[in-house]
């Protein structure tokens, strides 16, 4: 994408979480538990960075604009 758009835009990616991050779940509804990737074994090892937010979709577009 950036070698197609060189411009300095910045941007936001959201996607949905691998299965294995829910394993417990999956596993209970399927009966077999997802593989769980190197990569993703290791971002779970790391400290978890959140912040709290309110679920208001304003609240959330002013967090992003800030």
């Amino acid at each position: 994408y950036k070698r197609e758009h060189p411009d300095p835009s910045q941007g936001l990616v959201l996607a949905t979480a691998h299965a294995a991050k829910f394993a417990e779940v999956v596993e209970k509804a399927i009966g077999i538990a997802p593989p769980l990737p190197d990569r993703l074994a290791a971002y779970l090892k790391r400290p978890k960075l959140s912040l709290p937010m309110s679920s208001s979709y304003d609240d959330f577009k002013q967090f992003l604009l800030l």
